[in-house]
């Protein structure tokens, strides 16, 4: 029995030990529940450039060096096994200018209603999602 018990101690530090270094990298930068945002810059359609931008579930995220004028949900992403994936119509988000989540940066926004941050570029600040119930 014990003998047993030694060998899947074993069987499982070494599956732990064989991930390669980039897929530790990978779990380390995915979230295990993250919302897809399309970060817009420009107002006029024709010059407009789109970036995704993936935000951890009720937590406070900033994105260096990204300028916006609009910020959109467009879906969500499970990184885990085993997560029941939220409802995408029960998902808000909000802009705020600080990293302790006290000034306001935009009215909240949903799939159905974005963000429209400002007619001139702004940087991305900080931004939070979290899941409501209807």
């Amino acid at each position: 029995m014990h003998f047993t018990n030694f060998i899947a101690t074993a069987v499982l530090l070494a599956s732990g030990a064989t991930a390669t270094p980039v897929d530790l990298e990978a779990r380390k930068t995915l979230p295990p529940t993250a919302v897809n945002l399309l970060a817009i810059t420009g107002t006029d359609i024709r010059f407009q450039t789109k970036t995704d931008v993936f935000v951890e579930l009720n937590k406070l995220t900033h994105v260096e060096n990204l300028s916006i004028t609009e910020l959109r949900v467009k879906g969500i992403t499970v990184n885990q096994g085993g997560v029941q994936v939220p409802h995408i119509d029960n998902v808000v988000c909000q802009r705020y200018l600080n990293k302790f989540g006290t000034q306001v940066g935009s009215e909240r926004f949903t799939k159905k209603a974005p963000a429209l941050i400002d007619t001139n570029e702004v940087d991305f600040a900080w931004v939070m999602c979290y899941v409501v119930k209807n």
